[in-house]
Formats: C-alpha cells, structure tokens, sequence
C-alpha cells in the first residue's frame, strides 16, 4: 500500500481517535479532528479505501471508519 503525504496525515488522524475514542472515528468526527471540513476530508477516504487501508462499509450502530487488517498491523 503506497500512501501519499495527504493520505497519511488522514489515516494518523483516525488511529488517534480510534485509540482515543476505543470506537472508530465517523467521517464528522475526522474532519473535526484535522480542521477541515466533511467535503475536504472525503476524497482522501476514498483514497485509502481504494488502496486498502480504509473500510467505510462494515455494518455498525456508530457508523465508524474501520481500518483493515493490514493497516492495523502497520499502523496500529
């Protein structure tokens, strides 16, 4: 997985709250945490989805960002 230096940032920023929290992070409350807003944080999920590092879709009551295995394993 080849994540770029606007990706990194957004991945650091959900393992800080998923640690913080104990729960996944939702998209509101990643953009909260970096400063900026919904619009400007979702490209770069999409991104880290693509690559593998992301799961948006995994069914939950919270809603959640979930990493993957393997992004767990490298940053967590």
């Amino acid at each position: 997985m080849s994540l770029t230096d606007q990706n990194t940032p957004v991945l650091d920023a959900i393992q800080d709250l998923l640690g913080g929290q104990g729960y996944p992070p939702t998209v509101r409350e990643l953009a909260q945490h970096l400063g900026v807003s919904i619009g400007t944080v979702q490209p770069h999920l999409r991104a880290l989805e693509r690559k593998g590092a992301l799961n948006e879709n995994v069914p939950s009551g919270h809603g959640g960002l979930y990493l993957t295995a393997p992004c767990r394993t490298v940053w967590g």
